[in-house]
């Protein structure tokens, strides 16, 4: 339950403009779904202590409650983004983030919309142009759009699908790791995590092009490009695009993955701190399809599938053994 206290402190922030969006998006919605908690932070507005100058009074008031005119140069425009985020196999629908555009006079841009997931969480974004985007486990994007070029440029630190709304003369931009990605209307996956060796796109529909500091690849339908974050190089290799997509329905695929690369994935999902009893263990692979509801069914999954054993100490911790 939001109290007045900190409805009134973020209130300020906005006016000193030290709020960040998401602060100016619950602002939004706190004043839209009760209207007595606007009028009561309208009132303690009228009636700030004297250290407040009624000038800053009239700004505070103006910016929160009343529309400027169409004609005022200090227009603020808002563009209203809803994030449906699912915590393992529950989707709650929250709202996300605003886009401020100020100042037409002016060179326009946006302040970044940033979203992030925590462990065992993803998310789906929908942005204005109508783009989707599903953002996995401990993952996190950037974007941002230039109102003068209507370029839309997007860091990924993680792994996410993305359904790009097409628009032939201005690129969709996604820059992970070290690769650039440009389309101009697709559907693809990117997975990039910071703890990985490689970057890797999976192009679903549409065409992209893929490109490092040394070369670039123009990409089709059921291609993917792996990105070595060490040399700069790109491979491609030909794949069922679908299968790469397949977490955003809860399941978990593995294609001749070794067990380090597997234990990663689990510990996004559950949480879990999984370790080696031998560095032999480490380099198992792995190949299949996993829709486990806890962490003990995976870990089970996985003792058929190679043999090897786990145990789990009073703090949870994860070993596999042989």
């Amino acid at each position: 339950m939001i109290t007045k206290e900190r409805l009134r402190k973020i209130a300020e922030k906005c006016l000193d403009n030290r709020a960040d969006v998401g602060e100016k998006v619950l602002l939004d919605v706190w004043l839209e779904e009760d209207e007595q908690l606007g009028e009561w932070l309208e009132n303690e507005i009228e009636h700030t202590p004297s250290y407040i100058s009624a000038e800053v009074n009239e700004r505070l008031r103006r910016s929160i409650f009343s529309k400027l005119p169409a004609n005022d140069p200090e227009k603020v425009e808002k563009f209203n983004i809803w994030k449906a985020s699912t915590i393992v196999a529950t989707i709650a629908t929250v709202f996300m983030a605003a886009f401020y555009f100020y100042t037409p006079s002016k060179p326009q841009y946006t302040l970044p919309l940033s979203v992030a997931t925590g462990c065992g969480e993803r998310s789906v974004v929908n942005l204005p142009d109508s783009t989707c985007i599903n953002l996995n486990h401990e993952s996190r994007f950037d974007y941002y759009y230039n109102t003068e070029t209507q370029e839309r440029t997007l860091a990924l630190c993680g792994e996410a699908t993305f359904d790009v709304a097409t628009d032939p003369e201005h690129p969709f931009i996604v820059n992970c790791n070290g690769l650039r990605i440009e389309c101009r209307g697709t559907t693809f996956n990117v997975n990039g995590y910071p703890d990985e060796k490689t970057v890797t796109v999976v192009l679903d529909e549409g065409i992209i092009t893929a490109a490092s500091s040394r070369q670039q690849i123009n990409m089709h339908p059921g291609t993917m490009v792996t990105f070595n974050t060490q040399t700069n190089s790109l491979t491609t290799t030909s794949v069922d695009a679908k299968e790469y997509s397949e977490w955003t329905r809860g399941y978990e695929r593995f294609n001749n993955e070794s067990l380090d690369v597997v234990a990663r994935r689990l510990s996004r999902s559950f949480g879990a701190k999984i370790h080696f009893e031998s560095p032999d263990i480490a380099e198992i692979h792995l190949t299949g399809t996993l829709n486990a509801e806890s962490l003990d069914e995976a870990l089970r999954f996985i003792s058929t599938a190679t043999g090897i054993r786990y145990r789990k100490d009073a703090k949870g911790v994860i070993t596999l053994f042989n």
